[in-house]
């Protein structure tokens, strides 16, 4: 995966850098031992920590994975958000924000998606019920 050059700029790169080689010796790590952890080279890992290039989005999330960080502590360096996925607005939340929708077509809208969320906890109820059955029967 090779880094990108212009997305964030050289003060981010060279923070982010930084922040790597810390952590890196932090874990007596080599640059060549980080980058196996997220599929580059050595080198790669190299040219990040000097600022020259930057990793991409993914990479660098892969990356704080990979070396146990917590979400953002290298990300937020380059400008980057880590992925939350209890930041994402429920279905009801995104159809009574669309200002697309009229009130009735909101309220339709909102009465199916709670009626097939139930529909599908029923049935996955009654499945769980019938495999227990059958499993007491074997």
């Amino acid at each position: 995966m090779k880094g990108r050059a212009g997305l964030a700029n050289e003060r981010q790169r060279r923070k982010f850098g930084d922040s790597l080689r810390s952590v890196r010796d932090d874990l007596g790590l080599s640059q060549a031992a980080v980058g196996e952890r997220v599929g580059v080279t050595g080198s790669a890992v190299g040219q990040w920590e000097t600022g020259k290039i930057e990793p991409g989005r993914d990479t660098v999330f892969s990356l704080e994975r990979a070396l146990d960080l917590d979400a953002g502590r290298l990300s937020r360096d380059l400008g980057y958000l880590p992925p939350d996925p209890l930041d994402r607005p429920d279905v009801v939340t995104a159809i009574e924000a669309d200002p697309r929708l009229s009130e009735q077509a909101r309220v339709m809208l909102i009465a199916l998606y709670r009626s097939a969320v139930l529909s599908s906890a029923e049935s996955a109820a009654s499945a769980s019920a019938t495999r227990r059955k059958r499993d007491r029967r074997s």
